[in-house]
């Protein structure tokens, strides 16, 4: 349902989509594209914001709270460089926590976290991403999620914490490391309520963490030092988890 028109960037009906842009939590994150936004349920979306309303009149149609902005405006609100023709306002309320859970120490690159969220949710995976890494619900990690953010667990937290409660609710702490001393993937004991640590990209999983896994396992590879974030919980997913 179209409310009005916004053709003012300082309008202060942008002020709830310039806030999801900066400070994207659950509560409120921007997710970008035709495809992306049409894709969505309609639950999930607070405010959509479109360009050319004729144009995209299926896609008003579907939304109770939809703006028409101008060029100058959709500029302002999207992250990419010549604006995005739909916007909109999403928001999510968590499932149930899986037994089944990845968690991210200090992964820095939104792509791999949202790559990874992505995975997770084909595998039955819920992620636990640690308050050093890429923020999961921004813009670049929404989109590299392929949408899977509004369906799968995802929790932000302090990860030392986290651990320690997982341990005690019985889960299996397995850490992936370059290590060859650690338990090779495949020969890894599988277990009903498993967490795996997915580590830096740059240095692995950090010694706090490691120090707290119950079992530390790694993949065997050739020629390169290591394997990308997102593959190597892939691998490890599919693994421990299938």
């Amino acid at each position: 349902m179209i409310q009005g028109k916004i053709n003012s960037r300082k309008s202060p009906l942008l002020k709830e989509v310039l806030d999801a842009k900066s400070n994207p939590s659950e509560n409120g994150f921007i997710i970008e594209g035709i495809k992306f936004v049409s894709d969505c349920n309609p639950d999930n979306i607070k405010t959509v914001f479109i360009t050319d309303v004729e144009k995209y009149k299926d896609i008003a149609s579907n939304f109770l709270n939809v703006y028409e902005i101008s060029s100058s405006v959709a500029d302002k609100i999207s992250s990419a460089v010549s604006g995005q023709e739909v916007v909109a306002i999403a928001f999510k309320d968590n499932p149930k926590q899986p037994e089944k859970l990845i968690l991210l120490d200090n992964v820095q690159d939104s792509g791999n976290v949202g790559t990874i969220i992505r995975t997770a949710s084909a595998f039955g995976f819920g992620v636990i991403v640690s308050q050093a890494s890429a923020n999961p619900y921004s813009v670049k990690t929404v989109r590299s999620s392929a949408g899977a953010i509004l369906s799968c667990y995802v929790e932000r937290t302090e990860l030392k914490t986290r651990i320690k409660e997982l341990k005690k609710d019985g889960y299996y702490i397995y850490s992936t490391e370059l290590d060859l001393s650690a338990t090779l993937l495949k020969n890894a004991v599988k277990h009903d309520k498993i967490a795996i640590v997915i580590g830096n990209e740059g240095n692995g999983v950090s010694k706090e963490i490691s120090e707290l896994s119950d079992e530390k396992i790694y993949i065997p590879i050739e020629k390169e030092n290591s394997l990308n974030a997102s593959v190597a919980a892939g691998i490890t997913m599919y693994v421990l988890g299938i």
